[in-house]
């Protein structure tokens, strides 16, 4: 029975550690592969390293990889999570603000207005009510997920230009009715 509870115990404290050892080994692979100049496996891992263990420097990690991917607006919305991100510093936050601040320029913002609670994609992405999305120049489609006969909003942004969404507006026009 000790040895029985002894394991109980500590199976917790192994698969937390698994999962540490598993996050630094994506982690090294995503520093190898950016090394190396392959920035989309590099982003990748880093993302995964993050998924392990959710720390901010995985993800301005992988946002400079996505950065050099030639994907700005994933670099951007990286940058952005975190920032969001609880475990954030005050230095993580004044690197991920600067990193920003260099790619807004180059990309469109889509505000998603509406309540956290409402589900949208932009083009293949999924977000949610409240929401800023940063998009690269051109148009892109905004569609509730999850509502049957939901229409769809073509949305044609300029770099720099920010455009607003009003997600209720996309709804059904039965379901707009008993809202």
């Amino acid at each position: 029975l000790a040895i029985g509870l002894t394991l109980a115990l500590s199976a917790p404290a192994f698969g937390q550690k698994a999962g540490k050892d598993e996050a630094r080994r994506f982690f090294n692979a995503g520093q190898k592969a950016f090394q190396a100049g392959r920035y989309l496996e590099a982003a990748k891992a880093f993302e995964e390293a993050f998924r392990l263990k959710p720390h901010p420097f995985a993800l301005i990690n992988a946002g400079d990889a996505w950065e050099k991917s030639g994907d700005t607006a994933l670099a951007a919305r990286t940058y952005q999570r975190a920032l969001k991100l609880e475990q954030s510093g005050e230095q993580d936050r004044a690197d991920a603000t600067e990193r920003l601040a260099k790619l807004t320029p180059k990309l469109g913002i889509i505000e998603l207005q509406g309540d956290q609670s409402q589900r949208a994609r932009v083009d293949q992405d999924e977000f949610q009510g409240g929401d800023r999305v940063y998009v690269t120049p051109g148009e892109h489609a905004v569609t509730l997920v999850d509502v049957d006969g939901a229409k769809e909003r073509k949305v044609d942004i300029a770099a720099g230009a920010s455009r607003t969404v009003d997600l209720s507006t996309l709804k059904p026009s039965s379901e707009k009715e008993h809202d």
